[in-house]
């Protein structure tokens, strides 16, 4: 008999459209992309990835599973640009205000009650801090990129 398991993809791309109709239909972002991109032409953007899975039955006998899938919204801001006028303080007031835009996708659809349409019954930001790394030359450009993890529950339909 085949497993009925679910495929986090669907939470992945579903979590990747909130955040492009937020953020890129709201003027904040360039882009949102639901994989790695090889190559980031233009900033800022929005990543967001797979980063695991657990899966524990949901009983003796039982096929289905409830599902613990974690990603990583990374928030790509390219770097400070003296030439450009971009300046440190303008990177670091970018970042912040993604991170809270971020935090407002998440936050407004948490679960059904909040969102019908959500594939997950709870989704959340996982606990401690995010993290932030500086990318010194990622394809001729720098970036400074904040890691959030987050986590989605969905059971098995």
């Amino acid at each position: 008999m085949a497993s009925a398991a679910t495929n986090r993809e669907a939470s992945r791309d579903y979590l990747a459209g909130l955040l492009d109709t937020a953020l890129v239909d709201g003027g904040y972002a360039q882009a949102v992309y639901n994989y790695q991109p090889g190559k980031i032409e233009k900033a800022p953007v929005i990543i967001v990835v797979s980063a695991g899975s657990a899966r524990e039955l949901m009983g003796m006998g039982n096929e289905k599973h409830d599902n613990t899938f974690r990603f990583l919204i990374k928030i790509c801001v390219a770097d400070a640009d003296s030439s450009a006028g971009w300046t440190e303080q303008e990177v670091e007031d970018q970042l912040d205000l993604l991170e809270k835009e971020v935090q407002d996708v998440i936050t407004d659809n948490r679960s059904p009650s909040q969102n019908g349409s959500v594939p997950w019954s709870h989704l959340y930001r996982e606990e401690g801090m995010s993290e932030i790394i500086y990318v010194p030359d990622l394809d001729g450009l720098s970036y400074v990129v904040e890691m959030i993890p987050v986590i989605a529950r969905v059971f098995d339909s």
